[in-house]
């Protein structure tokens, strides 16, 4: 039998509830972003390890989180253009926010470290999800902002990605479609609204067949970054950006060591 989480709203919203759609009680009346684990929408995270959130963001948040990232960007983003030794050489083509700048803005840290997005989090994954402790890499904005920019093939140290999409190429085309194939070649799934992937998510789930994923400005997903390799296809045409909020988390009794790629991105 499912049991819905019960995290009933606060007199006061915290800073995460206030952002974010976290409570499923409201959001199974609302018919309005993710559902709880195993009902509608939703879905286990065990085995993929993959968790999809459509309209995570409230609206008036996702404006307000738009228009800091467009401030910081435009203050403090570092165009990044390289290959990464630690991935096998595969390209970094984008401008970053580096952590360190992040961590100054106190309404994100509010929201970063916020009890409720922790909970809502473990609702998902399990117990012993914690704040990464990098300054670095804790809380960092990409933008893909040029045809031809990728963020190529890698794994992440930080076992947890919760990645916030604040900007997207459009998906506004619903008679489009693309399909996608499984490990034996077969069909198993098709994304409608566009014929190109580009600036989409792109993994192999634990089941050897290719995940792409598109998202709308307020979509969100969480993805146990450290096992899969993933990487976001390359945009196609000038005009396209792609700008992300990825709040990193780690896991108790998960250490993975640094490998030097955070440095190499952000600094």
């Amino acid at each position: 039998m499912l049991t819905v989480p019960a995290r009933p709203l606060l007199a006061q919203p915290s800073p995460a509830q206030s952002a974010f759609r976290l409570n499923y009680q409201e959001n199974m009346r609302d018919n309005t972003g993710p559902m709880p684990p195993g009902l509608g929408r939703g879905f286990w995270f065990e085995p993929e390890q993959f968790w999809r959130m459509y309209d995570f963001v409230r609206p008036d948040a996702l404006e307000s989180l738009q228009a800091l990232a467009e401030k910081l960007l435009q203050e403090h983003g570092i165009r990044k253009d390289f290959s990464m030794e630690q991935s096998g050489g595969t390209p970094r083509n984008m401008r970053v926010v580096p952590g360190t700048v992040i961590n100054q803005e106190p309404s994100l840290v509010n929201i970063y470290r916020d009890p409720e997005l922790i909970d809502f989090l473990e609702d998902i994954m399990g117990p012993g999800v914690i704040p990464y402790e990098d300054p670095l890499e804790n809380m960092v904005i990409t933008r893909l902002e040029k045809k031809g920019d990728t963020h190529g093939l890698h794994f992440d140290v930080p076992p947890i990605a919760l990645i916030i999409c604040l900007e997207a190429p459009s998906l506004d085309e619903p008679d489009l479609s693309v399909n996608m194939f499984d490990a034996d070649s077969d069909v198993w799934s098709y994304i409608t609204g566009t014929d190109d992937p580009g600036g989409m998510l792109r993994f192999v789930n634990a089941y050897e067949d290719e995940q792409i994923h598109p998202m709308r400005p307020g979509d969100a997903y969480i993805l146990r970054s450290d096992n899969f390799a993933h990487e976001v296809l390359p945009l196609t045409h000038a005009g396209q950006r792609r700008t992300i909020l990825n709040l990193t988390y780690g896991l108790r009794g998960i250490s993975n060591p640094p490998d030097g790629s955070a440095e190499k991105l952000f600094r």
